[in-house]
């Protein structure tokens, strides 16, 4: 019986949690079950070929051929795991930054920056391993580091002074933490640690252009988010236009709508700007709530 509530409870956060607990979610199924399957794998003597066609169907690789022979392996590669270490760490990273720019941005903005973040950082690290010679020309591509930097630096780009207390205890600016990882990144280019740094390179320059120009005005996930590239039926008769009046005199219930739309975005950027220089710990309980209702109506 509670074995059952449990499972319960993980289904509702998955489905009340937004693009953070679902992409967590992906993330450990894949790693379960392809460890599942290659363990059964070597039970039956047959592990050499469970862990070949894990690697077939899920990870990526630098290699310009091989990606056009298994082009899913640009989406797959950042969800899967060479170990329990290595997606605890990417699974960390995308749990803090997840659940704040969700409050901030939405659910769609997270899948984008996951997403985009992780082909950036894919991309970039292939380009790296075709133009310098110093590093192999093939070599396999794993893991949501990408993505989870992506999102590590759109965050720290959108709210810099934002206070983060590392092993919660030592506060810290999230823009020096971001810095820190970049910086680690660029020293270690070269290095043979197996580590894809240009993968975390590429990620992090998707995050911080995703949050330049969006303090332009401009939203580059727009035509991803928001169906701009959505087919729609020419032969559909569309409905005439249908002008309603609202309880407030002469108010069309467009108007009403627009002005409602209006009063809540200004609270939601009154609220912004408060994380912004005073930290996510200085909203009140009533304020957190509105906030998160918000990200679930984006």
């Amino acid at each position: 019986m509670q074995q059952q509530s449990i499972l319960d409870q993980i289904k509702f956060r998955i489905k009340t949690g937004g693009a953070t607990t679902r992409l967590i979610a992906i993330n450990v199924a894949v790693f379960l079950l392809s460890s599942l399957y290659i363990s059964f794998g070597y039970l039956f003597d047959n592990g050499m070929s469970a862990e070949y066609w894990t690697r077939y169907m899920l990870w990526g690789s630098t290699g310009v051929e091989d990606t056009l022979y298994r082009p899913w392996s640009m989406i797959t590669n950042m969800f899967a795991h060479g170990g329990f270490l290595h997606l605890l760490g990417n699974m960390i990273l995308l749990y803090f930054s997840g659940i704040t720019l969700q409050r901030f941005f939405g659910s769609k903005k997270v899948w984008f920056l996951y997403i985009a973040g992780g082909l950036a950082g894919f991309f970039l690290n292939m380009a790296a391993h075709n133009i310098f010679p110093g590093l192999p020309d093939f070599s396999l591509v794993l893991g949501a580091s990408g993505a989870t930097t992506a999102m590590m630096i759109a965050l720290a780009s959108y709210a810099p002074q934002m206070i983060v207390r590392l092993f919660g205890v030592y506060p810290v600016k999230l823009y020096v933490i971001a810095l820190v990882l970049i910086g680690i990144d660029i020293l270690n280019l070269a290095s043979k640690d197996g580590v894809a740094h240009f993968a975390h390179l590429g990620g992090a320059l998707l995050g911080f252009l995703f949050i330049h120009f969006w303090k332009q005005g401009k939203d580059i996930s727009k035509p991803f988010t928001q169906g701009k590239f959505k087919i729609s039926n020419p032969f559909k008769t569309k409905p005439k236009l249908k002008v309603e009046y609202s309880k407030k005199r002469g108010e069309t219930q467009d108007e009403a709508f627009n002005r409602t739309k209006k009063e809540r975005q200004d609270r939601i950027d009154a609220i912004l700007d408060k994380i912004k220089y005073q930290g996510y710990g200085a909203l009140s309980a009533e304020e957190k709530e509105f906030l998160n209702n918000e990200s679930r109506r984006v």
